[in-house]
């Protein structure tokens, strides 16, 4: 078998059986694999969120976006396909079947988060 004592074409004479290359690895490559992006999703704007999930449909980025979003208490309208938030400082009226009230929505189209007077009805919201 030669390939136990072929060590190089400008190799002169036969090697020994264990032909093991003499050099070692800097310490500078080993390194430690960065974190996944799902471990820092807690610290980044709503608006970084956002492009995650209109920029990266079927991914999972997209799919751990929407989670974030859904613990920040956004909501995720399925018939008009933007997120929604409810305004605090408004008063809302629930019934069973829908709320109404003043509602905070993320307009992808303009960018920016949009205060509106609307009615929710809970089977057009996305559950989580």
């Amino acid at each position: 078998p030669l390939h136990g004592t072929f060590a190089s074409p400008w190799f002169e004479g036969p090697t020994s059986s264990d032909v093991e290359a003499e050099f070692h690895v800097p310490a500078c490559y080993n390194v430690q694999p960065p974190p996944p992006v799902q471990a820092k999703l807690g610290s980044v704007l709503d608006e970084t969120l956002f492009y995650m999930f209109y920029s990266m449909p079927r991914d999972a980025l997209q799919d751990a976006a929407a989670v974030e979003l859904y613990n920040r208490h956004w909501r995720y309208h399925k018939e008009l396909r933007l997120w929604l938030m409810k305004d605090q400082s408004s008063e809302q009226s629930k019934t069973p079947t829908f709320e109404r009230g003043s509602y905070i929505f993320f307009d992808p189209n303009s960018w920016e988060k949009v205060k509106k007077d609307f009615i929710v009805m809970y089977d057009a919201l996305e559950e989580r």
